[in-house]
């Protein structure tokens, strides 16, 4: 995987706008988009970085003052994906460190960081 771009909306509305954007802009794939918490959304993609990156613009200007947050993570680190997927289940913890954040998309950005 090249890149992750993440954007996280306060309108669910607004987040399907800007997905469907985020997929017509540039040569993307669709990782997932869905409600999160009461009137978030969140939309999770990939490609190369430059695709990534200006799909993002693209899905932030159509978010508009909907947009809570957003990053582009070139070579993230493909346990983020499959934590943001809750597709995993952690063996052998020996110690456990806690992050807490704001908004999502500063997680998912710790969470590589991290790993």
């Amino acid at each position: 995987m090249e890149a992750i771009g993440f954007l996280e909306l306060n309108s669910i509305a607004r987040g399907i706008e800007a997905a469907d954007r985020i997929l017509k802009t540039a040569d993307t794939r669709l990782l997932y988009a869905k409600a999160g918490c009461p009137g978030k959304y969140t939309v999770l993609f990939s490609g190369e970085v430059a695709a990534v990156t200006s799909s993002l613009e693209a899905g932030k200007q159509t978010g508009g003052h909907f947009v809570v947050d957003s990053v582009v993570i070139p070579r993230v680190h493909p346990q983020v994906i499959k934590a943001i997927n809750m597709s995993v289940e952690p063996v052998d913890v020996n110690a456990l460190g806690v992050m807490e954040y704001f908004t999502i998309t500063a997680a998912v950005y710790g969470a590589d960081a991290a790993v």
